[in-house]
């Protein structure tokens, strides 16, 4: 299946894995390469050492492409950015904002950006400042979503810039695929499906909990880190959602030391260059402890899963070959299908009254 993405990005298939922190690692993104597809290593949750190391890892495992996500929000966005840089990886996924001079040097070796958006506004400005193609993410998606659903933002977005689209949130099969490409996208970006493949990282008791919950069982919610995030609902994310404790935020300070390997020092600096908006800091904080003990822990009661509402489609687990294979073939099936059963009828008729 080729499309104008695939051309770009040299890629088989246009299947992205989203740059999921914690997650979205060297086994995962050499999965989804491998198959084809192009996997993102996420930088947030990770030291510019580690970023080195782990660009190494999949350049040693794959000759495929793949690419980095930065987020532009976390302390060390900016040092991870300059180690992608050095290190030339082929594509660069900007979320959380955009850096003029991140994008001069990526293209300056040729590589290319992709930069997350949730609405048009946003989607024209990446535009303006030299993205190469959009990743436009719609309400239904894991963690950081936009307001807009995708059914409606996606094709907003392709109508209005001249760059090809990777629709995200609310993906999981072949028949999201095919929906995507009709909405004027050029392929697709999947997380919570990703995330539970047998390649994932993610703790299997999260994975044992996921499979068995439906398209109901998440919660949206800014009332956290100020953001509008999606979680996989349990009761302590709903308590959570409905109060933030700064007492329990404080507590997960540690937790995010120890999940980003930070000194006390480095935490104090970060904290400090969070401004006056002490709440903010705190939720983050929250965030990104309790995401931890979630996902990597298995201690999905007491930390937070990021999840989609697609997470009701997936029943159990897939190895990431399997869900780009099958992804693939189902949405060449369904446009078949649907191009073969609309032959031949007749239009409408439209009654008009009076």
């Amino acid at each position: 299946m080729k499309t104008e993405l695939t051309e770009m990005l040299g890629i088989e298939y246009p299947i992205l894995c989203a740059g999921m922190g914690f997650v979205s690692l060297p086994q995962l993104v050499v999965a989804v390469s491998e198959a084809g597809g192009l996997g993102l290593l996420a930088t947030a949750t990770l030291n510019p050492e580690e970023v080195r190391e782990f660009v190494r890892e999949i350049r040693a495992r794959t000759s495929r492409p793949f690419g980095a996500n930065i987020a532009l929000e976390f302390e060390t966005a900016e040092a991870n950015a300059r180690v992608l840089i050095e290190e030339g990886v082929p594509v660069v996924n900007l979320s959380l904002g955009i850096r003029p001079w991140i994008i001069e040097a990526v293209h300056a070796y040729g590589g290319k950006i992709l930069s997350t958006v949730t609405n048009t506004r946003h989607a024209q400005s990446a535009q303006r400042k030299g993205a190469d193609g959009l990743l436009v993410t719609g309400h239904e998606a894991a963690g950081h979503g936009g307001d807009a659903t995708t059914l409606i933002v996606v094709p907003l977005v392709a109508s209005a810039v001249d760059l090809p689209v990777i629709a995200a949130g609310g993906f999981s099969d072949g028949r999201g695929l095919a929906a995507a490409l009709v909405l004027g996208a050029e392929g697709i970006s999947m997380g919570t499906r990703f995330a539970l493949s047998r390649e994932s990282p993610m703790h299997d008791r999260v994975k044992d909990f996921a499979y068995g919950i439906s398209e109901l069982d998440t919660i949206y919610t800014d009332r956290i880190d100020g953001a509008g995030t999606r979680f996989l609902k349990t009761e302590r994310v709903d308590a959570m959602a409905r109060s933030m404790s700064p007492l329990e935020a404080l507590r997960s300070v540690a937790k995010v030391k120890r999940a980003l390997r930070l000194s006390w020092p480095e935490v104090l600096r970060a904290a400090l260059r969070g401004g006056p908006d002490i709440r903010k800091a705190l939720g983050q904080a929250q965030i990104a402890g309790n995401t931890f003990e979630g996902l990597m822990g298995g201690d999905y009661e007491q930390g937070t899963v990021p999840g989609g509402q697609v997470v009701g489609a997936i029943g159990g687990a897939k190895s990431c070959s399997e869900i780009v294979r099958d992804t693939v073939s189902e949405a060449e099936q369904v446009l078949r299908d649907r191009s073969d059963s609309l032959v031949g009828r007749p239009p409408h008729s439209v009654r008009e009254d009076g």
